[in-house]
């Protein structure tokens, strides 16, 4: 029996799906809160970014819905415009949708925005709010060039939100206490003139 000749065209399909998925890397998604200081009452903002995408791959769209405890209301959510089509309004399922315009190549890079999501506080406490993707959605994860199942996006971010202080509690500001200095002041000099 004769051996069969070796034919490396038979491997090339494996060896490009190898490359494929060895060459993908861990992706980071980090949540980014913009305000220092959070009061019941207020609103503020919270940033999505993807920590690095790799000069040689590129990220293609994203998907993800958007948790948050009792306390916390999601208001709604900004798609950054500079780099993706906000496609969140053609998914009902779907909290908050980007893909890059097909005209633009995919998107590679540092600190890459997705999307801003806005909150309201509605009471003092500690709270969690996050993103998660779910993976049986074909409109949710995060899709790269290097990769040919989507990516996970499962990120939270611990909310600290302090309650509004009582309108007695208020310190006096220091303009009323130079303003008190200054017509003491006045009144201290207008004795003494008298007295002269």
């Amino acid at each position: 029996m004769k051996k069969p000749k070796f034919n490396p065209s038979r491997l090339l399909p494996a060896l490009a799906l190898f490359c494929l998925t060895t060459t993908a890397q861990a992706v980071i998604i980090e949540l980014e809160l913009q305000n220092a200081t959070i009061m019941a009452g207020d609103s503020f903002d919270v940033n999505v970014v993807v920590d690095t995408i790799p000069a040689n791959d590129g990220l293609l769209s994203f998907g993800f819905d958007v948790t948050n405890d009792a306390g916390l209301t999601f208001e709604s959510a900004t798609v950054n415009t500079l780099s993706f089509l906000d496609d969140s309004a053609l998914f009902a399922d779907t909290d908050v949708a980007g893909f890059v315009d097909l005209m633009s190549p995919p998107v590679n890079g540092n600190d890459i925005l997705l999307a801003t999501l806005s909150f309201s506080a509605t009471t003092a406490g500690n709270f969690s709010l996050g993103i998660e993707s779910d993976l049986t959605n074909l409109n949710q994860g995060m899709f790269v060039l290097s990769q040919l199942t989507p990516i996970d996006m499962d990120a939270s971010l611990a909310v600290s939100v302090a309650s509004q202080p009582n309108p007695g509690q208020v310190p006096v500001p220091s303009t009323a206490f130079l303003l008190g200095m200054g017509v003491a002041g006045l009144l201290a000099g207008r004795k003494q003139i008298e007295a002269s």
